[in-house]
């Protein structure tokens, strides 16, 4: 991970412990991504002004870099023109369908939903 401090701070690392942020460029070096993204969200939301300029970075040992976070340079939180939604269900709680009709129908909710099954009551109504 890398990022741009203001000034030179103290810091919490997420593999426990603590260090000191140099003022301008910084590097860090994790194992996981995941300890990554718990100190770029440390960074974004503890340090006044805030460090929103942090990028994840994978390295091989053959030299090659890949680019990780955030991906396409816009945060996953935030709204770009270009970045299509990712489990976007288009209605409301109130157009859920009952657990109850579904149950014992030998259809699964996720079909029901994403198909337009109509469903029977168990008397026979459309639902």
């Amino acid at each position: 991970i890398t990022w741009t401090s203001p000034k030179a701070q103290v810091y919490e690392l997420p593999t426990g412990g603590a260090a000191t942020m140099d003022e301008g460029e910084n590097v860090m070096y994790f194992a996981r991504k995941e300890q990554c993204l718990a100190l770029g969200a440390q960074l974004r939301t503890k340090f006044k002004p805030r460090m929103e300029d942090f990028n994840i970075y994978r390295m091989f040992p053959n030299g090659e870099v890949q680019h990780l976070h955030p991906k396409d340079g816009v945060f996953p939180e935030k709204v770009n023109a270009g970045r299509s939604k990712a489990n976007h269900n288009p209605r409301g709680i109130g157009g859920n369908v009952d657990p109850a009709t579904v149950k014992f129908s030998g259809v699964t909710p996720k079909e029901v939903g994403s198909e337009g099954v109509a469903m029977m009551a168990a008397s026979g109504e459309k639902v």
